[in-house]
């Protein structure tokens, strides 16, 4: 199976704005967890937006993000090759509501079949840095 991701990063400054693109396709088996890393990104204390666009053959993908915090990123540097599939969305800073249920799960899920999201990243009161990746576990 094959996951298209597609991610927009855009930071909202006055007069101007910055984005990037990362594009990752990722192959995955239904007897193999696969992880990969999509890259980093800065928003200014303006916060920003992150659109997701996504093409997905299997479920059980979810974009996981992480900032430059010791318990964040660089716990899952220090501790990648020894972390559950489920230890490591729990370090995933983004956690999302269910709209049916009001369950509540780590990362932004990616169904089967095409999707999209439109992320908005609140403004902080300093720059932030944020990682990126996509995970399945299913």
């Amino acid at each position: 199976w094959l996951v298209l991701a597609v991610l927009g990063l855009l930071a909202a400054v006055p007069q101007r704005v910055d984005g990037k693109v990362v594009v990752a396709n990722m192959k995955t088996s239904m007897r193999q967890f696969s992880d990969i890393y999509l890259g980093s990104f800065t928003f200014d204390a303006a916060g920003g937006q992150i659109k997701a666009h996504t093409q997905a053959g299997v479920s059980g993908q979810r974009f996981l993000f992480f900032d430059g915090k010791a318990s964040s990123w660089p716990r899952v540097l220090a501790s990648y090759q020894d972390m559950s599939c489920e230890g490591l969305r729990n370090v995933s800073l983004m956690v999302t509501e269910d709209a049916i249920d009001d369950s509540l799960s780590e990362g932004l899920e990616v169904p089967k079949g095409r999707y999209s999201a439109d992320l908005k990243l609140a403004p902080s009161a300093l720059p932030a840095q944020w990682f990126t990746m996509l995970s399945n576990c299913e």
